[in-house]
């Protein structure tokens, strides 16, 4: 249940950085492997066909004329993180803030 997840995390949390720490306001515990638009989809170049590059992943960052802009963890070299997901997002970001001024 949300309830147990949130204990746990709340239990390691304590442990890391002590018993003051407080309970969440709300917890949302996200269920992507039964999300029917995520399918706990991740990029995971591991798995990916031989030949795979970074490069790659840069294609599929570029935008598409000045309308429509990608980010997320798969447009990013950061592949398969939130780090990566959260870089790409400053990027696209910024490209939006490129196109408009142009």
């Amino acid at each position: 249940s949300d309830a147990e997840l949130a204990e746990k995390a709340l239990v390691c949390l304590r442990g890391m950085y002590g018993a003051d720490i407080p309970a969440p306001e709300e917890v949302v515990c996200t269920r992507w492997g039964s999300d029917p638009m995520a399918r706990g989809a991740y990029t995971a170049p591991e798995c990916l066909l031989d030949g795979v590059v970074l490069e790659d992943y840069e294609v599929l960052a570029e935008p598409v004329g000045a309308s429509v802009y990608f980010a997320g963890e798969a447009a990013s070299r950061q592949v398969g993180t939130i780090q990566g997901a959260f870089n790409s997002g400053i990027r696209a970001a910024e490209e939006v803030d490129r196109d408009a001024a142009a």
